[in-house]
């Protein structure tokens, strides 16, 4: 299972960097651009956190102030074309019968966009600790450092807004996943409080 889900992890870097690296020139992401469309996607990721915040005492300041400087870099970050929902809901793996090669998809693409490359990293990340955590699975699982090993051959992230954009996701889209949902609240607490 290790093996797999390093290759796994090793594709997804793999496939994600290249993407990063191929659109960060302009003239690639153009066509892409809908600046009313970042902020307001953006924004739904954000309303997820809030409610999460809210609804476990924890709406600070400080994390009001993060929410509305990650809203509003969202609306003129575009240094790369974004998958835009780039979680573990739109990964589909499959493997032949006969054992064959391992083919991995990446779907559900309607939210692609120019965006900070951090943007999918994050997500998947977050979506990543989300499901580790509930279901138990160990820090030595070699899926995400093999996917971000992979990313970096390609391109080079901020960690730092990655660290802080995962925090994000994994307290916001990471509590709206169906592993959460079937935990009830007690288990959307425990990942809110991660």
């Amino acid at each position: 299972m290790r093996t797999i889900a390093s290759n796994i992890g090793s594709a997804l870097g793999d496939f994600l960097g290249r993407l990063h690296r191929w659109s960060a020139s302009p003239e690639r992401r153009q066509p892409f651009l809908h600046p009313h469309r970042r902020e307001s996607l953006f924004g739904i990721f954000c309303n997820l956190t809030a409610r999460s915040a809210i609804k476990f005492g924890l709406n600070e300041e400080w994390l009001a102030e993060i929410l509305a400087e990650e809203l509003r870099k969202s609306a003129t970050d575009d240094q790369v074309l974004a998958m835009g929902d780039f979680s573990l809901n739109n990964i589909l793996v499959h493997q032949p019968p006969d054992h064959g090669k391992l083919r991995i998809y990446v779907v559900d693409w309607e939210l692609c966009r120019p965006a900070c490359p951090e943007s999918d990293l994050s997500e998947i990340i977050g979506s990543w600790l989300s499901f580790a955590h509930y279901h138990r699975i160990d820090n030595e699982f070699p899926f995400l450092p093999s996917l971000y090993k992979a990313y970096r051959e390609h391109y080079v992230p901020d960690r730092t807004r990655i660290a802080l954009r995962a925090g994000l996701h994994t307290m916001g889209p990471g509590t709206a996943t169906l592993w959460v949902n079937a935990g009830g609240d007690e288990a959307h607490k425990q990942i809110t409080m991660l």
